[in-house]
């Protein structure tokens, strides 16, 4: 095997590896139960409103006064604890939550990702054809310690 044939081969392999090493990353993140906070900031994108919006209506749902909402949104902040009223408010709505996307986009948007890895692996393998076709047959040379 020539030197540019070891190169390919792991450059190749390495490019798997790495694929590999994103889609399984990706299958973690996607499959891991959320909590309420990732709830509440899923919530919070779809309807475009604050986290003291969302407190104020899980409070004027569940029947708890405004004095409550306020202490609690303060304790929320300071310690990121959800009160009672608003982890049922997000129970009762995960269905509902679950069937939205969020209003950023996804983050591990397929087209997108398809369309840079496809652009990638031309550059690369342009690169390949041009470093191991082309170029040494615009300027031939011979490797050190070859016969001149």
């Amino acid at each position: 095997m020539s030197l540019y044939e070891i190169i390919a081969i792991t450059a190749f392999l390495l490019v798997c590896l790495i694929l590999y090493l994103r889609f399984s990353l990706r299958n973690l993140i996607k499959n891991r139960t959320l909590t309420s906070q990732d709830y509440l900031w899923k919530l919070k994108n779809i309807t475009d409103k604050s986290e003291y919006d969302i407190f104020q209506i899980a409070a004027k749902e569940k029947g708890w006064s405004k004095d409550y909402v306020e202490k609690d949104f303060r304790r929320y902040l300071e310690d990121q604890t959800l009160p009672v009223y608003v982890k049922q408010f997000l129970e009762d709505g995960k269905e509902h939550i679950n069937a939205y996307r969020c209003r950023g986009g996804d983050f591990f948007n397929k087209k997108a990702f398809i369309f840079f890895s496809l652009f990638a692996l031309l550059i690369i393998g342009g690169s390949f054809i041009f470093c191991l076709y082309i170029y040494p047959r615009i300027y031939p040379f011979d490797l050190p310690g070859g016969k001149a």
